[in-house]
């Protein structure tokens, strides 16, 4: 394999490291809105909650 060869492989390498990194980056980043949304949806049900008792009693 001559220089060139080598240095275009590493090249396609690199890109492709690159682009998994940014998925797995978008993939934790989509996890951590999904948690967050699920906490503030199980705050706001108990919080509606705690109101719904509050305003009966």
């Amino acid at each position: 394999m001559d220089n060139l060869t080598k240095i275009k492989l590493k090249k396609h390498f690199q890109k492709e490291k690159a682009k998994k990194f940014w998925c797995e980056l978008c993939i934790e980043v989509a996890l951590l809105l999904i948690s967050i949304a699920v906490c503030i949806t199980i705050m706001y049900f108990f919080a509606s909650f705690e109101v719904v008792n509050y305003l009966m009693g």
